[in-house]
């Protein structure tokens, strides 16, 4: 599997205008099995955009194989959902402007991998104690949704609210195990591994706008209104919203609600060592998600 966007690009020049020379390769996809197969990219989908006639507008039976990769796909749907809070940074996301409408049939994303990945016993999200920080920021100014994170920058230092570049894994981890909330605003792409980070750590995650709000409907199920807090991102950027006076503003309760919330549910969003029997995580979720819409039986 290739690591970086521009293996990626080689190896797409490799296989293109080879779909029948791959099919002799995967003697078990054919008609009947195709929806029960899956390819897996691992960074964002448009990583393998130069993939035509396979994973991009894909043809004959690689049309009904699934697609997994860690981005989700900002079609002229989705575009029209977040355009309202994102519009001036919407261009950025990998869009589908012009694109065909089926560019990535039966396309899934998954969660980032957090730098934690255990089984749920003495799990860094299971700590109840009052936290140091009512929030905090790790990482820079200077990229991504550069005018939600300057904006970010101007709240560091308040009275609750601590902020550092990210330099390790385990200092950031310390840093979010002792914050109640973590700002989490979009990166150099909607989905942000630091968001899952936070998960691990029983941070609760705070977003600007609604777009990242989107991107896991099946492993917030029944718990998303705990998930995180989002903040009206056209508000903040207008300086008509103060967002530490808008987390003071959460009563206790509501908190310690939505931390318990997190302890339960946080490995949904994360990857454990070895298998679970009691809980799902990311892999499992999307392994029943896959057989479902492949029509077969969840077993």
């Amino acid at each position: 599997m290739a690591k970086t966007a521009s293996k990626w690009a080689r190896a797409c020049g490799k296989v293109r205008g080879k779909q029948d020379e791959l099919l002799k390769l995967l003697p078990h996809l054919n008609e009947a099995t195709a929806k029960k197969h899956f390819m897996v990219l691992n960074k964002g989908f448009y990583n393998a955009d130069t993939c035509f006639g396979i994973w991009r507008q894909p043809e004959g039976l690689f049309k009904e194989v699934a697609r997994v990769n860690v981005e989700m796909h900002v079609d002229q749907n989705m575009s029209s959902k977040i355009c309202g809070q994102h519009s001036d940074d919407i261009n950025r996301f990998g869009n589908s402007k012009g694109q065909a409408p089926n560019e990535y049939p039966r396309l899934y994303n998954m969660p980032y991998p957090s730098a934690y990945h255990s089984k749920m016993d003495n799990a860094p999200w299971s700590n109840t104690k009052k936290r140091q920080y009512l929030a905090s920021f790790v990482g820079k100014t200077g990229h991504g949704d550069t005018k939600v994170r300057g904006k970010i920058g101007g709240t560091c230092g308040k009275p609750g609210v601590h902020c550092e570049d990210f330099t390790t894994n385990d200092r950031n981890a310390m840093v979010k195990r002792e914050s109640t909330f973590c700002f989490e605003p979009v990166g150099d792409s909607i989905g942000r591994k630091s968001m899952f980070d936070a998960y691990a750590a029983g941070c609760i995650p705070v977003f600007f706008g609604n777009a990242q709000g989107y991107q896991f409907p099946s492993m917030w199920a029944g718990w998303e209104k705990d998930a995180y807090v989002a903040i009206n991102r056209q508000k903040f950027i207008r300086g008509e919203l103060d967002v530490v006076k808008e987390l003071q503003s959460i009563p206790e309760s509501r908190i310690i609600e939505m931390r318990a919330s997190i302890r339960k549910n946080a490995i949904r969003l994360l990857y454990a060592k070895a298998d679970l029997d009691e809980v799902d995580d990311a892999v499992s979720l999307m392994m029943k998600q896959l057989v479902k819409d492949s029509g077969d039986t969840v077993k």
